[in-house]
């Protein structure tokens, strides 16, 4: 479901309604309140997933014995 709310909330933005958000991840729309507590609750899960993702983008597997300019490719690629 983190990743249905990614994707409405990049459309949409936070405004993105918590009725759309299982129906793009084809679930009871009753089902986001039994793992959210709240709409602040799954923005925070959100922000997190995509902080994990970018950090994981940025750091695996990095190339600590390349040069610099291969270390800032890899950071700016990721």
């Amino acid at each position: 479901m983190i990743q249905a709310a990614i994707q409405k909330i990049a459309q949409e933005g936070v405004s993105a309604s918590t009725a759309s958000i299982p129906k793009a991840a084809k679930v009871d729309e009753g089902s986001l309140f039994r793992y959210f507590a709240d709409k602040d609750t799954l923005l925070n899960e959100v922000y997190l997933a995509i902080k994990s993702d970018m950090k994981r983008s940025l750091t695996e597997p990095f190339p600590t014995k390349s040069s610099l300019k291969k270390r800032a490719e890899h950071l700016w690629n990721g």
